[in-house]
């Protein structure tokens, strides 16, 4: 399994820092990826447990989880703080996905061919 590298600015791991001081009953900032068409799309939340599979680590003293299974093709995530919280996400150069087919038009399930699942409007 690759590495997948989380860089957080220093606002945003304040903004972190004080949403858990806030909420006291959360120990856990989670990320998990959001199905979507050819770029991938990251959630963040608090969590007060992590899953058997996850992945903890430790950024300054943030215990970070996420599934590797979801960020397997990922090769860095960073999360910024202006006014709210901002994802860049960059994919590992080789993983390459044909979407110029790829429509979010249509039915539930449609536009899953070449690689491109989640291209629908549900």
């Amino acid at each position: 399994m690759r590495d997948t590298r989380f860089e957080i600015s220093d606002r945003a791991y304040i903004e972190l820092q004080t949403l858990l001081n806030e909420h006291i009953e959360y120990s856990y900032v989670n990320f998990r990826s959001i199905s979507s068409c050819c770029k991938p799309k990251v959630d963040i939340m608090l969590n007060d447990t992590k899953s058997e599979d996850d992945i903890v680590i430790t950024y300054k003293d943030l215990q970070i989880t996420f599934s590797p299974n979801d960020f397997k093709d990922i090769k860095s995530i960073t999360l910024i703080y202006v006014d709210n919280f901002e994802i860049k996400i960059d994919k590992f150069d080789d993983i390459k996905k044909d979407c110029a087919n790829c429509s979010s038009k249509g039915s539930c399930g449609s536009k899953t061919t070449n690689g491109c699942g989640g291209c629908k409007s549900c």
